[in-house]
C-alpha cells in the first residue's frame, strides 16, 4: 500500500524497532544503518533485523544515513516529549530538503491518521524511514508506534514486544 516498498530505521528502541517489527509482521523489506557495535539503548541490536554498521559509535551517523537513504521519514513523538535524537532527526530532514511527516501520539490521532495517509499517497515514497523517541524518553512509544502504523496501512498486527518478540 502506498508504494512503500522498504521500511528502514536506526534500530533504536522505541519507534524505530516498532517500525522494524511492523515491516517483519507485514511482509515488507526492511533495513537501514545501526551504529558501529550495534547499539541501542537496551545493549546491542538483535542480528534478526539486517541493518548495516556505520564505521561510528555515534546514533548522528546512523540517523543521517538513514534519513538520506529513504524517500521520506514518518517521525513518531510527542511535540512536548521531543528527544534529541528525534529534534535531530527533524533537523537533518530538512537540512537535506527530505520530505518527513511528524505524527503527534498526543494529538487528535484520528486526524493525522488521515493526514499522514493522504502524505503517504501523495508523495510517491518507496523507501520509508521510521524514527522518533527511543522507549526510556517516552515510554509506551513502541507499542502506540506499533498501532498507529497498522492504522495508516490497514494492516493486522500481532502483538509484538521489544526485538521481535511475541507477548
Amino acid at each position: 500500500m502506498f508504494g512503500i516498498n522498504k521500511m528502514i530505521s536506526g534500530g533504536q528502541t522505541g519507534a524505530d524497532l516498532a517500525g522494524l517489527d511492523f515491516a517483519l509482521r507485514n511482509n515488507i523489506s526492511l533495513g537501514g544503518w545501526c551504529p558501529k557495535g550495534r547499539l541501542n539503548e537496551s545493549g546491542t541490536i538483535a542480528r534478526m533485523y539486517p541493518l548495516i554498521e556505520t564505521s561510528s559509535t555515534q546514533y548522528s551517523v546512523r540517523t543521517e544515513k538513514n534519513v538520506m537513504d529513504s524517500d521520506a521519514t514518518l517521525i513518531f513523538t510527542g511535540k512536548q516529549s521531543i528527544d534529541p535524537g528525534t529534534k535531530l532527526c527533524i533537523d537533518l530532514c530538512q537540512h537535506h530538503q527530505k520530505e518527513h511527516f511528524i505524527f503527534d501520539l498526543f494529538d487528535n490521532a484520528e486526524n493525522q491518521l488521515d493526514s499522514a495517509r493522504a502524505w503517504l499517497l501523495t508523495g510517491n515514497f518507496r523507501t520509508l524511514n521510521i524514527a522518533g523517541n527511543r522507549e526510556s524518553t517516552f515510554p509506551g512509544i513502541y507499542f502506540k508506534t506499533l498501532m498507529v502504523l497498522a492504522n495508516i496501512f490497514n494492516a493486522n498486527v500481532e502483538t509484538v514486544g521489544e526485538a521481535g518478540q511475541t507477548n
